[in-house]
């Protein structure tokens, strides 16, 4: 540095990048994956890396970069970071709601209430809920059941707005490959049905209410399996690993596969809501409740396939009738 005219003010202390396996791996793949690379010494291989080799990590290695992202947060103050899960695959997830940001970031930061706007695509529900409740993300996207599971976990979250359907309400459909026998949800008796996610609205709660009423519940199945998001349910059941299979209809309307599905049932769904996390500046929220409620109808809200955002009530009628309907759906399979 001194050979450029540089000068050190300050060195802080730093860890490398680590090498992780996905969830669920098998122990002996990971086992295997863990010995290879650290007895990695192929200076051919490692030079690409910059690297001399790879050490053993452990989670609480990485404690003091936790401690400076939180920390960090405070910096800047009229930064935020919004939370979206991955109902769908991340990409269409991130594309669904980034015009509406990109439209919410421009007419905050023109009113001087914000420097930068972030999202964050998150794993799954539970993630999303979780980083909420601790801040990790300021105003998040969430589904129905996804709102009363967070506001059971993390009573402060606020509400601030709730989505607007362009078209007929939102829902939920079971679905067959369009050449199956089957034509209600009565004859899923004896079938392997395919869920969406365990925290999932209609991936869930909202179809296994209306298979209890139909007279099924899990032990009354072949056998069935929650496969984390709507766009896997719809290509399973199309490839015809499982008889039937529940979704959100929205997702069946984006359905492209080879292999056409068939509807053989149908239920009414909840508006998704945008919260913001406990804590957030009353100013902030109150911004962002306004800019949300002001984005007008076209093509920043046409991937959301809504027209608008309505005033959203913390003790929303809504969301007392969904949470009636989740605890009916946990008679479905009381030991899952």
């Amino acid at each position: 540095a001194a050979e450029k005219g540089l000068r050190k003010l300050l060195e802080f202390p730093c860890v490398t990048k680590p090498w992780v396996a996905r969830e669920g791996l098998p122990d002996r793949v990971f086992e295997a994956l863990r010995d290879a690379l650290l007895t990695l010494r192929d200076p051919a291989v490692l030079e690409h890396i910059v690297r001399d080799g790879l050490l053993p990590a452990r989670d609480a290695d990485y404690d003091q970069i936790r401690r400076a992202m939180a920390q960090a947060g405070g910096f800047d103050p009229m930064s935020l970071s919004f939370g979206v899960y991955a109902a769908v695959k991340p990409s269409d997830a991130f594309n669904q709601v980034r015009p509406a940001i990109d439209m919410l970031a421009r007419e905050l930061t023109a009113a001087g209430s914000l420097s930068s706007l972030r999202i964050r695509v998150l794993r799954d529900y539970r993630q999303t809920i979780d980083a909420l409740g601790r801040g990790d993300v300021d105003f998040a996207r969430l589904g129905p059941a996804s709102y009363v599971a967070a506001r059971d976990r993390y009573p402060e979250i606020q509400l601030l707005a709730r989505e607007r359907s362009a078209g007929p309400a939102p829902a939920g459909v079971f679905v067959v490959p369009a050449d199956s026998e089957l034509d209600s949800i009565q004859q899923l008796a004896g079938r392997r049905l395919a869920f969406g996610s365990p925290d999932s609205t209609e991936g869930r709660y909202l179809a296994q209410a209306e298979l209890l009423r139909a007279g099924i519940r899990a032990e009354d199945l072949d056998g069935f399996s929650y496969l984390g998001r709507h766009d896997r349910v719809a290509h399973a059941v199309a490839r015809g690993n499982y008889d039937a299979g529940v979704l959100r209809e929205s997702v069946l309307e984006d359905y492209a596969g080879a292999q056409p599905l068939r509807v053989i049932g149908r239920f009414e769904s909840a508006q998704t809501l945008w919260v913001a996390r406990p804590g957030l500046d009353p100013q902030q929220v109150a911004d962002l409740r306004q800019g949300l409620l002001d984005i007008p109808h076209g093509p920043a809200l046409a991937p959301l396939g809504i027209d608008g955002f309505d005033p959203a009530e913390k003790d929303d009628p809504g969301c007392a009738r969904l949470r009636r309907q989740m605890q009916l759906a946990r008679q479905f399979d009381p030991e899952p």
